[in-house]
């Protein structure tokens, strides 16, 4: 379904308006982020591999065959 030019226009200042709002309560939204410094890239490629490491291990596959999730560790650990 096409949207005529009006419905577009509408469409767009309604969007615009409501990042404006946004960004009244949140400056921050919607600002470039600076680049991550190599230090900052290296440590998050060797988080990676240890969660790969970690995944591929024994433990690893018996977790997987028994489906359990993230979200079943944080419930057990709040004792629910």
């Amino acid at each position: 379904m096409a949207l005529n030019k009006k419905q577009h226009l509408d469409r767009e200042a309604l969007i615009q308006q409501a990042v404006a709002e946004i960004r009244e309560r949140n400056p921050h939204f919607g600002v470039d982020l600076p680049p991550y410094t190599e230090a900052e890239c290296a440590r998050i490629l060797a988080i990676d591999e240890e969660l790969d490491h970690f995944w591929n291990s024994p433990e690893g596959q018996r977790v997987r065959e028994l489906h359990y999730s993230a979200a079943d560790a944080v419930n057990e650990d709040r004792g629910e």
